[in-house]
This record gives structure tokens, C-alpha cells and sequence, in this order.
């Protein structure tokens, strides 16, 4: 199971992030970490960012430095729900066809490489921009009006932008993080807009003998909304697959479809016809026509929230490696990333 495998995975790997909220929580009295204390008070400081920054490090608190190159690798599966539904055929208008076409299971993965560039403005406050790409499987179980399991393949870019707000309370920092991520994918018509926030608290632990590495832990909650609205178009080839799969459409296309045909208006009838002609051609062994689907979906996630643990080792001040896994609520997710800072 997806959601088993990454939590294996995430306690295996002892590496995480969050250099949004990068700070020492602990109190310390160890030597070597009074003396790292010390000299962040005693620095000289000559930098753009983060703003406050100098007052920051002169009350002794170890804030990352401002500027930062991520890349992560992300991976997902979500379960979707669709509440409406229109289809057409090549050129023909798109017919409603909501309530008439159900589906007992949606699930919707995800591989996504992205390069994120960020900026601390303040030591509290961190913007940052998204670019990357993203391969995309759709499994549709459609249960009338037949049985039919059939897979959409897309992809595409994504971009978009963000911030995140970090803060310490006592022994834990806090955090939260909200972007909006553009996903710009081969089928659809448009971009298709994600809405992503997540809270998080997590502790981090310091090596005394080295002040500036550390391990960090987290765990908080993840949330993500897209575009409920979504038009795009598929070739018909796609979805019938093999010609296993219009085996098993032939033998559903009895009394049962019949009775569900008889209750479809006119124009509901036009689109059905130009879709059964080409399945039953090729069952003929015709040769395949270019059909081409439209489609008009409502749809949203089955759960938009899931927790989330996570785990950050950081090298140094310049380089930090973080894994994050997400489970529960019907989506799992797993990201590993690597974090490059400088000053500015």
C-alpha cells in the first residue's frame, strides 16, 4: 500500500527539512553551542535580507540564511470525486450528462520535479516562487452505464508562487505555508489551478559539537484544493485500450445498457451514438476513426486534508536535505528535496 511504503520510507530516512522555520529551540548551556550563541551576537552584519535581520542575530537566534535554491521531487495519489459530468464528440457541443454517468473509484497519482527559488524578507517571512514539471495517471472505474476500468495519461509544467510564516513558541517552532501552483497539462484546455496550504510544529535538535547542524522533526497538516471546474479532450483510442477491454464492453452492451440508453434526451443520444458506432466497428474489425471525447468535469478531492510528518538534516548553513510524507484522509504524498542558502 502506497501510504505504508512512505512511512517506511520517512522513518528510515533521517533527513529532513523546514528551513522556513530553521531555529535553534533549546536553551542551551553546552559550550561550544554559548560560544556559536556568542558570535551570532557579536557578528558583524552587512546583508540586505532577511530586514531585522541584525536585531535577530544580536538576541542570539540562529535564522537560515535569507536566500535559497530547493529542488524537489514529489510524488502523490489522490482520490477524486466527480459531481458533474458533460461529454461531446470531435466538434459537437458538450451535453450534460451528470447523474448518468457514475464512477465507484478515482484515483488521481502524480510525479512532480520542481526547482523552487525563495527569499526571506523577514526572519519571519519567506516568499518564493515554483517552476516545474509534472506527470500525471488518472484511474477512472466507471460503473454505468457499464464496467469499465480505463487510465488517462497527461503532462505538463506547473509554476506558481507562495510564502510561509515561521515563528518559536518555547521548545517548538511554528509554521504556515500557502501557494498556488498553475498546472498547465497536454489534455486540459486551460491551467489548472491548485490551492495548497499546510500548518506544521516541530522541534529541532542541535549538534553541540557542530552548532550549525542539526536535525529537525515535524508533523502538521497539508491541504489542497484545486480547480474544481476542469475542460480538456482524449482521444477515444485511449480510453478503450486493448482489444480485451472492447471484449468486455461487448459483453455488457445488452439489456442493461438498453434500459439506461431509453432514458437519455435527443441530444444526450447524438454523443452516445457517435461513441457506440466506433466501438462496435472496431469490434467488426473496422479500422479506428479519429474520435475525439470532450469533456466538462466538476470534480474535487475526496478528502482535501491529510497529515503530514516530517524530518530535516542540515549539513551546515548552506546545504539541508528534508523528506515529508503525507498520509490519511484518502491522499498520500511523499517529498525529498535538497536546499542550497547563501546571504544576500
Amino acid at each position: 500500500m502506497f501510504t505504508k511504503r512512505i512511512l517506511t520510507l520517512v522513518l528510515v530516512i533521517a533527513s529532513i527539512v523546514l528551513s522556513q522555520a530553521q531555529r535553534a529551540s533549546i536553551k542551551a548551556t553546552h559550550p561550544k553551542y554559548k560560544a556559536y550563541v556568542d558570535s551570532l551576537k557579536n557578528a558583524e552584519y552587512n546583508y540586505t535580507f532577511p530586514i531585522w535581520g541584525e536585531r535577530v542575530y544580536k538576541k542570539g537566534f540562529d535564522i537560515p540564511y535569507p536566500a535559497g535554491i530547493m529542488v524537489n521531487s514529489f510524488v502523490a495519489s489522490q482520490k477524486m470525486l466527480i459531481d458533474e459530468i458533460g461529454l461531446g464528440v470531435n466538434n459537437s457541443e458538450i451535453i450534460d450528462f451528470s447523474g448518468l454517468i457514475t464512477f465507484s473509484d478515482i484515483e488521481a497519482s502524480i510525479v512532480n520535479i520542481n526547482v523552487r527559488p525563495d527569499l526571506y524578507v523577514f526572519p519571519f517571512l519567506n516568499v518564493y516562487g515554483i517552476l516545474g514539471y509534472s506527470w500525471s495517471q488518472t484511474r477512472v472505474v466507471l460503473s454505468s452505464p457499464i464496467a469499465l476500468e480505463t487510465t488517462a495519461e497527461l503532462e505538463g509544467k506547473n509554476y506558481g508562487f507562495g510564502l510561509n510564516l515561521a515563528a518559536g513558541a518555547g521548545p517548538v517552532w511554528l509554521s504556515g505555508d500557502a501557494n498556488m501552483v498553475w498546472a498547465d497539462l497536454d489534455k486540459f484546455v486551460k491551467p489548472v489551478l491548485a490551492v495548497n496550504t499546510s500548518f506544521r510544529v516541530g522541534h529541532t535538535f542541535v549538534d553541540w559539537d557542530q552548532p550549525d547542524r542539526n536535525i529537525a522533526v515535524w508533523v502538521g497538516a497539508f491541504g489542497s484544493f484545486i480547480d474544481n471546474r476542469t475542460t480538456g479532450s482524449i482521444n477515444l483510442s485511449e480510453v478503450l485500450g486493448d482489444s480485451d477491454k472492447l471484449e468486455e464492453i461487448r459483453d455488457q452492451l445488452g439489456d442493461r445498457y438498453e434500459a439506461w440508453y431509453e432514458t437519455l434526451g435527443p441530444a444526450q443520444k447524438v454523443v452516445i451514438d457517435q461513441i457506440e458506432e466506433e466501438i462496435r466497428d472496431r469490434l467488426d474489425g473496422q479500422p479506428p476513426r479519429e474520435i475525439i471525447i470532450k469533456y466538462d468535469l466538476l470534480k474535487r478531492p475526496a478528502n482535501p486534508w491529510n497529515m503530514v510528518i516530517g524530518f530535516q538534516y542540515q549539513f551546515n548553513k548552506n546545504w539541508m536535505l528534508r523528506t515529508e510524507a503525507g498520509m490519511l484522509g484518502k491522499r498520500s504524498q511523499l517529498l525529498l528535496s535538497l536546499n542550497y542558502r547563501f546571504r544576500i
